[in-house]
């Protein structure tokens, strides 16, 4: 695994707060190189920290990554480049045809760093590129956030979900297929939103779809689809208010993080009712309760090395969260 990276995203996470008008990306391993293991074929997007297949597990969006496998041709794209690091994601969009099941797309689920705030304003962007023997490219990709993570089994199309953000692509993406195009929206958050999926929410008679006229040769796939790259996904607040918000939480100071040996101490100066600590896939994996006054001690080293949320629990006061990252 890519330590190192990752625990350096956690620290960027704590100074970016220092200064309210540095922006903050909330999104968790943004452009897929943090993996557990380098891929080896396609479809091995969960390798990637964080990311993981919202539908059915026979849904096969791709990791490509320059330790393994995918990089420079990933999937059935062309020879292109990561944008910024080492890997990047290819997804099927859009699919014109019943071959593998009706409306087959493959979204993939991203995790935030820390729940987004009620009433904030958030700028969600990502970088695309389109495969250049794809025949059909779409005008607009979807972004869903919720809470907490979603398994929908047996669910290959997601055109039941209404995604909160519709993201324009420009026209002009389909003649840039060996760059990048960058994409963006707003979104205001409702509260409590950790987790999203970006792709397609439509079925395959979307009208928002272009034919651009290539076909590929010896390739039947390709010409009933579009498939995209993507990379360096993005969710920062766009106000000061998620860093006022930030502020006003309870002082509360957590050390050493990262932890080597799964030991954590946490002083506070108000009473924790109690505690309950969630992997980065949204599981309560550990309950502590009986707390002393002050100052906690927090032992995870029975869990997974990782990035855990824990949430501090208070009787007369909201729910704060705490990052805290365990590297043996």
């Amino acid at each position: 695994m890519r330590k190192t990276v990752l625990a350096w995203a956690i620290l960027a996470l704590c100074l970016g707060f220092s200064t309210p008008t540095h922006a903050q990306n909330l999104v968790l391993n943004p452009s897929f190189e943090e993996i557990d293991s380098c891929p080896t074929i396609s479809g091995q997007l969960p390798r990637a920290i964080g990311w993981t297949i919202p539908g059915d597990p026979a849904m096969s969006p791709d990791l490509c990554d320059s330790c393994g496998y995918g990089i420079p041709y990933c999937g059935v794209a062309k020879y292109i480049l990561p944008r910024t690091g080492s890997a990047i994601v290819g997804s099927l969009l859009y699919y014109r045809d019943n071959y593998f099941t009706p409306n087959y797309v493959e979204n993939i689920q991203g995790t935030l760093l820390t729940p987004l705030v009620a009433g904030q304003k958030y700028k969600v962007s990502m970088y695309i590129s389109l495969a250049d023997s794809a025949k059909y490219a779409i005008s607009k990709i979807g972004v869903y956030f919720y809470n907490p993570p979603i398994q929908f089994w047996n669910t290959f199309s997601f055109d039941f979900l209404v995604p909160q953000v519709s993201i324009s692509i420009p026209y002009s993406h389909i003649y840039n297929r060996s760059g990048w195009t960058y994409i963006d929206s707003e979104y205001i958050a409702s509260g409590g939103e950790q987790y999203f999926i970006i792709g397609s929410f439509e079925d395959f008679h979307r009208s928002d779809t272009i034919n651009t006229g290539i076909v590929s040769v010896n390739n039947v796939f390709l010409r009933l689809s579009g498939y995209y790259l993507i990379d360096d996904v993005s969710v920062e607040p766009i106000s000061s208010n998620f860093i006022q918000t930030f502020f006003n939480q309870k002082k509360v100071h957590v050390y050493p993080n990262p932890s080597h040996n799964g030991v954590f101490a946490i002083e506070n100066i108000e009473k924790i009712n109690h505690i309950t600590i969630y992997d980065i896939q949204g599981r309560a994996v550990k309950h502590i309760t009986s707390l002393p006054q002050d100052k906690y001690i927090i032992d995870i080293s029975e869990l997974p090395a990782g990035l855990y949320n824990v949430v501090l629990n208070y009787t007369h006061h909201t729910p704060q969260h705490i990052l805290m990252y365990y590297i043996p």
